[in-house]
């Protein structure tokens, strides 16, 4: 049986500094801000599997894996579509007073190296976990070949903008 990793609070640059590492289990209920976006169907039964490793090479550096499967509301069926998550970062942890890694190169291209997140001294896990979930989901879910609701009483549902068509042919 997996750990729960709910609850749990690491001092990041302490957690990086000697290469400790934890893995377990989150529940999608405990993830308030992704519950926004997730089918309702599935939120109680469903968790992520987790994992944090922390380590020294040139600094400090977290590395996260989080997989697991669960639904979104398509955007325009608004039907539930099954989404695959898996997160594979290195985020590196800046200490107070260091500077921040430049992420612009000097051709003005931008560079797609590692996230980096202030230390901490008692991050939530779950925090980092929903944050890092949050920006892997995709803008606009919805499935590839769907087509938006229909009206119950079997009607075409006309268009707000079919109004603004009569006018352009006048």
């Amino acid at each position: 049986m997996s750990r729960s990793l709910a609850g749990l609070v690491i001092d990041t640059l302490e957690f990086a500094r000697e290469g400790r590492s934890v893995a377990g289990t989150v529940a999608l209920s405990g993830l308030p801000r992704l519950l926004e976006t997730v089918s309702e169907s599935v939120v109680s039964m469903t968790t992520l599997d987790c994992e944090l490793e922390g380590h020294r090479e040139g600094g400090y550096w977290l590395h996260l894996k989080v997989h697991g499967q669960f639904d979104l509301t398509c955007q325009r069926c608004l039907g539930a579509m099954p989404f695959t998550l898996d997160i594979d970062t290195e985020l590196q942890v800046i200490p107070p007073g260091a500077p921040w890694p430049d992420e612009v190169l000097e051709d003005g291209a931008v560079s797609l190296g590692a996230d980096a997140i202030a230390a901490n001294e008692a991050l939530v896990l779950t925090e980092l976990i929903e944050e890092e979930v949050l920006l892997a989901l995709p803008i606009v879910p919805r499935h590839d070949g769907c087509a938006p609701p229909e009206r119950k009483d079997g009607k075409q549902a006309t268009s707000p903008f079919a109004v603004l068509a009569q006018l352009k042919k006048h």
